[in-house]
């Protein structure tokens, strides 16, 4: 279960493999890949990804049951090594 109000990120496309641990409780696995279309929590300890096919399109959202209600967002920053 995810807290309420949690970023929540997903591919639509691509391989992407769960790279090291993080402190987020939605069941990833090590060395798994991420499922298309499924939402993972993210944090500012999340863990890091291997991106193994070319870069997915990445989506971000809250955990919100009303997200109609907000305004604007969190700015959500994603940092790459190679």
């Amino acid at each position: 279960m995810v807290r309420k109000y949690a970023l929540l990120m997903r591919i639509t496309a691509g391989n992407v493999e769960f790279e090291s641990t993080g402190i987020v409780a939605d069941s990833r696995v090590l060395g798994t890949t991420m499922v298309p279309w499924r939402w993972y929590a993210v944090d500012t300890d999340s863990g890091c990804l291997r991106v193994l096919d070319p870069p997915p399109f990445i989506e971000f959202e809250i955990n919100d049951d009303n997200i109609g209600d907000n305004n604007d967002g969190p700015t959500a920053t994603l940092e790459q090594w190679w």
